[in-house]
């Protein structure tokens, strides 16, 4: 699970933000909204993010994505147009706290746009503070020096490497470190995941498998063909288990009969009117609700049967605030230790019925230098939960962050 993210200099955030699932006391009737961990741990199950168009909402998201991606390797540094105000001199930075069985881990990097600068990976159990973190290892650049050989510019870099015997064997350590003076300039948490560092292993595996970041861009050049081509997404969508997730959308719909080879087109819809008849349809002749919803499902039933934590974007184009309530509920509903966080422009879905004030964010951006901030409700030491009307006073510009 999520528990604490923190990124600065990415996109339209110029300062350091932070985004925090740890949730404030919990009442009574906010039980569902939170997993216990132990007695002195409690993690939000869900969150919503509320701002403007333009706001920074899918950036924030994609700082997710671009730290997973730098982590599974598929990038080395920093892209200028991901930088604020498209400045890559500035580094970086990223630190991201997650619970993973009993244990809490927590990484930072820092990255430009010639390697990464700093990394380091601490552990601790579930029930210490921060203070008990121990490092498993840390890299920090120490070298960087431009050479220049017949008129082509070449880049030298080198890193100092530490690593905790206990964590990291010593054989291990002897290879990383007589890579020390070499152009090693791809992460070391990657470098030890391959190695088959026990230490490492399960932070990598839930930063590749566990953290679903769904943007619009990633819903059309991933879902689909992950919904056309994966087995295993294939296998979910025939469990009952999907069927009751997928049937939130519709609580006509008494069967679907998924067709393995084009389930987004050839899948039939069988509805049932109050007089007992039947009504089939192709998911291609649905409407785009039912159609987008039953892409949005796959990743709802993982974050409830597989423990994942979900970043959805623009869900106003799927959920409607009935249907977004009956999903939260039952994901609230639920035993299970994955998180469903989304934005939204429907300030509808912004209530202290559904959210605590700790699960409900506002992404605000300065119209002097359109650098942007985030923030919870919790913040606004005044609200109170007899006023659900969060809505109401979003719309009169009183949280920020007010759509134009």
């Amino acid at each position: 699970m999520l528990l604490n993210y923190k990124t600065q200099n990415f996109g339209c955030f110029e300062n350091e933000v932070k985004f925090s699932l740890m949730p404030g006391k919990v009442t009574e009737r906010f039980q569902d909204n939170v997993t216990v961990i132990n007695n002195k741990l409690k993690v939000s199950k869900v969150a919503v993010i509320a701002g403007e168009n333009a706001g920074g909402k899918t950036l924030f998201m994609t700082s997710l994505d671009f730290l997973r991606n730098l982590i599974k390797g598929n990038i080395r540094r920093t892209l200028k147009s991901f930088c604020y105000d498209f400045n890559s001199t500035i580094p970086q930075k990223f630190e991201i706290s997650v619970l993973i069985s009993d244990k809490i881990f927590t990484y930072y990097l820092e990255i430009d746009s010639y390697s990464k600068i700093f990394e380091k990976l601490e552990i601790r159990n579930s029930n210490q503070s921060q203070k008990y973190n121990r490092t498993v290892f840390s890299s920090k650049r120490k070298k960087l020096e431009f050479v220049s050989q017949e008129e082509i510019q070449t880049v030298s870099m080198a890193f100092e490497n530490y690593t905790d015997t206990p964590f990291i064997d010593s054989k291990y350590q002897s290879i990383l470190n007589s890579d020390n003076s070499k152009k090693v300039d791809k992460l070391l948490i990657t470098s030890l995941d391959v190695m088959g560092i026990e230490a490492v292993i399960p932070f990598v595996a839930w930063i590749k498998e566990k953290l679903i970041i769904d943007t619009p861009k990633n819903l059309h050049l991933s879902v689909f063909e992950e919904l056309e081509e994966s087995e295993s997404n294939l296998k979910i969508m025939s469990t009952d288990s999907f069927f009751d997730v997928f049937r939130l959308v519709d609580s006509s719909i008494i069967r679907i009969d998924i067709d393995d080879k084009n389930p987004l087109k050839e899948t039939k819809i069988i509805r049932q009117r109050t007089d007992g008849s039947t009504l089939t349809t192709k998911m291609e002749d649905d409407s785009t609700g039912v159609r987008d919803f039953f892409t949005k499902s796959i990743k709802i039933w993982k974050v409830i049967y597989e423990d994942a934590t979900l970043f959805a974007d623009e869900m106003d184009k799927v959920l409607n605030v009935v249907l977004a309530s009956k999903v939260l509920s039952y994901i609230k509903g639920s035993e299970h230790k994955g998180q469903f966080i989304f934005s939204t422009h429907n300030a509808f879905h912004l209530n202290t019925i559904d959210f605590m004030k700790e699960q409900i964010f506002f992404i605000n951006k300065n119209i002097d230098t359109l650098s942007s901030e985030i923030y919870s409700l919790s913040e606004f030491k005044d609200y109170r939960y007899n006023r659900p009307d969060v809505y109401t006073l979003y719309l009169k510009g009183l949280f920020g962050a007010i759509p134009r």
